[in-house]
């Protein structure tokens, strides 16, 4: 999986479980019913770049605009993919071949690290950027302040920070 990921693909497993019957639960317990599997395959597959983005990017470059990109695929996924459009170039990385700090980073980790959260609100399970691993795991989290709309409320001094 990981060698997939390192080349641009997104993973995939397929994986088969009979029942006998419907599940004391029923079918809506994912935790339970995804347990004691046959895995049938792992595969990669690529969402190949339109030829045009490596020369946007290059143009907006040009034009005095850092392209960023936000992803919600593995980091490793995210890294190839950027590297292979041009957003990240040989100087985003440290000597050891990894991204430098900021430069590349889950969705989960931009949220946090980017938006107001309501400390006093009651916490609720959400994708969260765990240091530990660094990967996203589900977790009891604060929630996120909203603005009017129902848009994430932004942390401008964080964001300038990052960006």
């Amino acid at each position: 999986i990981e060698s997939y990921q390192n080349s641009g693909l997104r993973s995939l497993a397929v994986a088969f479980r009979d029942f006998d019957s419907v599940p004391k639960d029923g079918w809506n317990n994912n935790k339970d019913l995804e347990t004691n599997m046959t895995l049938l395959a792992v595969f990669g597959i690529e969402d190949p770049l339109r030829p045009s983005v490596p020369g946007a990017i290059e143009d907006c470059r040009k034009a005095g605009i850092d392209v960023r990109m936000c992803t919600g695929d593995a980091l490793s996924t995210a890294i190839s993919i950027g590297k292979g459009c041009g957003i990240l170039r040989s100087t985003d990385f440290d000597k050891d071949g990894n991204p430098k700090e900021g430069f590349a980073m889950t969705g989960a980790e931009f949220d946090d690290r980017v938006h107001l959260k309501d400390d006093k609100a009651p916490h609720v399970v959400r994708r969260v950027f765990d240091p530990e691993i660094n990967d996203a795991v589900d977790k009891l989290a604060p929630q996120f302040l909203l603005d009017e709309k129902g848009n994430k409320k932004l942390d401008m001094e964080a964001f300038d920070k990052l960006w």
